[in-house]
C-alpha cells in the first residue's frame, strides 16, 4: 500500500499489520512441521540508497537469492551454495554480501563469505574472513575485513586489499569511521594461561597509544563503538564486583561516567550512516529505542505509529537515509512480516509474511507472567496457552531456554506455537542467571547450575497447578542445549514433576562437557564455568550419573555434526539409561548443528517430539 507522509508520521492510518480471523469449528490445526519450516524470509537487507531488498529463502531444497527492486516489484533469483545460511547485507549498492557455513570434520565451523554484484552476476570469494563494516567515501564503496588478525580494506570492484592496521595476534575488533579512518581497537593477550590482560588503544597522529590494560579474571571488558562526536570510544567496562557500564573515553584515557545512569538494561544505539553514538536501547520484553538524533528520532516515532493494538514492530535495517527503513512486525495473528517504508514519499510497501500457510487463529498469544520460586525470587516467564481451548486443567510442556545466560522474550517462538497448537500451555521461564534482568538475577545462578537454576522451573509448575490453568499429572519438560540439560535433570535430579522428558543437544556430563578439557584449566573460561557450576562434586548434578533413579520416559535427539554440545553426550547418557535396566528413545539429526540450522532435520525434530508427547503425555 502507499500512503501520504502526514498519514503515515501522524499514525491515522495502520500498516500491514494483521489480524485473526473468525474461529470456525471445522478449522484444521496446521501440523507441527507447518512450524518448523524455514520462515518465508530467511534473511533479509535493504540496499544502502534503498531501492532494493536481498532476500534469502529456501524452497524446494535449497537457498535462493531474490532480489528485488522496491519500486517495480521485479525481481532476479540466483541459487545459492548448498551449505547453511548465517547473514546476507549489502556491501554496496550494487553488492550482495551472503555469507554461509559448513561443518568441518564434526569439529569446527567453516564460514564463506560470497559478495554478488547484482548488476554483472559476479560473485567474489572472501574466504576465512570477517566483514567488520561497509566503508565507502572518496573511491566508492569498500569493505572492512579481517583475517589473520589484520584489517584490511576490501575492493569491491576488483578484490584487491590493502592494510588499514597490520594488528595482529589476539587482536578482536577495530572502531572506525565509515571511510576507513581508524580511532581504537581491542586485543587480548592470553599467552600466559593463567594470567589474561585486555587492552584498550587510541589511533592518533599515526600511532597506536594504550589507554587500558586490565586483567581478565572471568567477565572482560569490551569496546563497543564510536562516541558521538567519532573522536571518542564507547566501552563496556568490568566491575571489579561483577556487572558493568557503559563509558565514554577519548583520547586522554579518561573514562566518562556511567552512561544511561549505570543501567543494566540499557545498551548503546549508533547511527546506521555514521556509526556514531546516538542514543539508547532498552532491554526488556520487547526492546525500546531512544534517539538523540532528531531524524531517527522522528522516525522511530513514525515506525511505532505504524503498530495496530497487539502487535510488536522493529526497524531491522536502515538505509544510507535512515528515513528509509526495513520494518519487522508480530503479534496478535501475525506470525513475523516485512514491511518498506520511506518516510520521505510515505511510500509503504508489504514485502512478505514469514508463515503464510499458518492460519492465523492457530497463533496463540504470548504472554508475561511472574512467578515465585521457593525462596521468594521472582521468576519472570512467559505462557503461551493453546487456541480453541480452555484456560483449565490443561497439559502443560515446560520449554526453558538455551545459554543459560540467555532468555527469552515476547518474541515470536515457533516451537512453543507448534505445541501450543497441539493443546499444550506451554512455559517458558527465565530462571535465575538469565540474561536481561540486571546483574542480580544473574548472580543469583552462580553455583545453581542443575539446583536452584532447575527448581525455578517446578516452581512454575507449581504455580500454574494453584491457579487452575494446568493439570499437574500432564507435565512434560522439552529443551534444547541447557534446556536439554535441563529436560534430563527434571527425568534424574528434580523428579516427580514431569511426565516425560525430551532433551535436544542437551548436556548430560557435566565434568565431561566442561573441565576435562586441559586448556580450560584455570583460564577464564574455566573460572567462568566453576562459577555457573560451582565448586561442588559435578558428579551431584550431572544426570548421566543418576539414571538409575529415572522413572519416565525419556527422548534424546542429537545433531550428528554439533560442534557445541557433542553427540557423545547424548550416547553416554544412553548407555547409562541402558545399564540402569532404563529405555529411552534415540533421534539422531544427520548433518545438524547445535543451532538447527536444516529445516528437514528441524521438521524431523519435531515431528519425532510430536509423536513421543502424543504417546507419554497426551493433550
Amino acid at each position: 500500500m502507499r500512503l501520504s507522509r502526514r498519514e503515515v508520521l501522524t499514525g491515522l492510518t495502520v500498516g500491514m499489520a494483521a489480524f485473526p480471523r473468525a474461529l470456525h469449528a471445522e478449522s484444521v490445526a496446521p501440523l507441527p512441521a507447518q512450524f518448523a519450516a524455514t520462515p518465508r524470509v530467511e534473511d533479509i537487507a535493504l540496499s544502502p540508497d534503498g531501492a532494493h531488498l536481498a532476500i534469502v529463502a529456501w524452497e524446494n531444497g535449497r537457498h535462493l537469492l531474490k532480489i528485488t527492486a522496491i519500486a517495480s516489484g521485479e525481481q532476479t533469483v540466483a541459487p545459492l551454495a548448498d551449505e547453511k545460511l548465517r547473514t546476507v547485507y549489502w556491501a554496496s549498492p550494487e553488492h550482495v554480501a551472503v555469507t554461509q557455513s559448513r561443518t568441518f570434520r564434526g569439529s569446527m565451523e567453516i564460514f564463506h563469505t560470497r559478495i554478488i554484484s547484482i548488476r554483472t552476476g559476479k560473485v567474489r570469494d572472501l574466504p576465512d574472513s570477517e566483514v567488520l563494516g561497509l566503508l565507502h567515501g572518496e573511491g566508492g564503496y569498500r569493505l572492512a575485513i579481517t583475517h589473520g588478525g589484520i584489517l584490511w580494506d576490501y575492493s569491491l570492484d576488483d578484490g584487491k586489499e590493502r592494510i588499514l592496521d597490520s594488528g595482529g595476534r589476539g587482536f578482536k575488533s577495530w572502531a572506525f569511521l565509515p571511510d576507513g579512518t581508524l580511532v581504537g581497537r581491542e586485543r587480548v593477550d592470553n599467552s600466559k594461561l593463567k594470567e589474561e590482560l585486555w587492552y584498550l588503544e587510541y589511533f592518533s597522529d599515526g600511532h597506536w597509544s594504550q589507554l587500558r590494560r586490565e586483567p581478565i579474571v572471568i567477565d572482560t571488558s569490551s569496546l563497543i563503538g564510536l562516541g558521538p562526536d567519532g573522536k571518542s570510544l564507547i566501552v563496556y567496562i568490568r566491575n571489579d564486583d561483577g556487572g558493568g557500564s557503559y563509558h565514554e573515553i577519548g583520547a586522554d584515557a579518561q573514562l566518562g561516567p556511567p552512561l544511561f545512569d549505570g543501567r543494566e538494561d540499557m545498551f548503546p544505539l549508533f547511527h546506521p550512516t555514521t556509526w556514531q553514538l546516538c542514543g539508547h536501547g532498552t532491554q526488556g520484553d520487547w526492546p525500546t529505542y531512544h534517539y538523540d538524533d532528531p531524524i531517527m528520532a522522528d522516525v522511530q516515532t513514525a515506525v511505532l505509529a505504524l503498530a495496530t493494538p497487539g502487535q510488536r514492530v522493529r526497524a531491522v535495517d536502515f538505509a544510507e537515509d535512515p528515513r528509509k527503513v526495513l520494518l519487522y512486525f508480530e503479534g496478535k495473528g501475525n506470525a513475523g512480516s516485512y514491511t518498506f517504508c520511506d518516510f520521505t514519499t510515505g511510500d509503504i510497501v508489504d514485502i512478505e509474511s514469514n508463515f503464510p500457510t499458518i492460519p492465523t487463529e492457530w497463533l496463540s498469544d504470548k504472554v508475561r507472567m511472574d512467578y515465585p520460586a521457593a525462596d521468594g525470587l521472582s521468576i519472570p516467564a512467559f505462557l503461551t496457552l493453546p487456541p480453541l481451548r480452555g484456560v483449565k486443567d490443561l497439559p502443560l510442556i515446560v520449554l526453558p531456554h538455551g545459554g543459560p545466560n540467555a532468555r527469552d522474550t515476547l518474541a515470536f517462538d515457533w516451537e512453543a506455537q507448534a505445541y501450543a497448537a497441539q493443546g499444550y500451555a506451554v512455559l517458558q521461564p527465565n530462571y535465575r542467571g538469565s540474561t536481561g534482568f540486571g546483574w542480580g538475577f544473574i548472580k543469583a545462578g552462580f553455583g545453581e547450575y542443575g539446583r536452584k537454576m532447575q527448581t525455578d522451573l517446578s516452581d512454575g509448575v507449581r504455580h500454574l497447578t494453584a491457579q487452575g490453568i494446568i493439570d499437574p499429572s500432564r507435565v512434560a519438560i522439552v529443551g534444547s542445549s541447557y534446556g536439554g540439560y535441563a529436560a534430563l535433570a527434571g527425568a534424574t535430579l528434580d523428579t516427580g514433576v514431569y511426565r516425560c522428558a525430551v532433551s535436544v543437544a542437551g548436556v548430560s556430563d557435566v565434568e565431561y562437557q566442561y573441565l576435562l578439557n586441559s586448556n580450560l584449566r584455570e583460564n577464564s573460561d574455566y573460572r567462568y564455568i566453576r562459577r555457573m557450576i560451582g565448586d561442588g562434586d559435578v558428579d551431584e548434578i550431572s544426570p548421566v550419573k543418576h539414571a538409575d533413579a529415572v522413572t519416565i520416559p525419556i527422548l534424546l535427539v542429537h545433531g550428528v555434526d554439533d560442534i557445541i554440545v557433542s553427540i557423545e553426550q547424548s550416547y553416554r547418557m544412553e548407555r547409562a539409561l541402558r545399564q540402569a535396566g532404563k529405555t529411552c528413545e534415540f533421534v539422531k539429526l544427520k548433518g545438524e548443528d547445535h543451532w538447527l540450522s536444516r529445516e528437514d532435520t528441524r521438521i524431523q525434530m519435531i515431528d519425532a517430539i510430536s509423536a513421543f508427547l502424543k504417546k507419554h503425555n497426551p493433550a
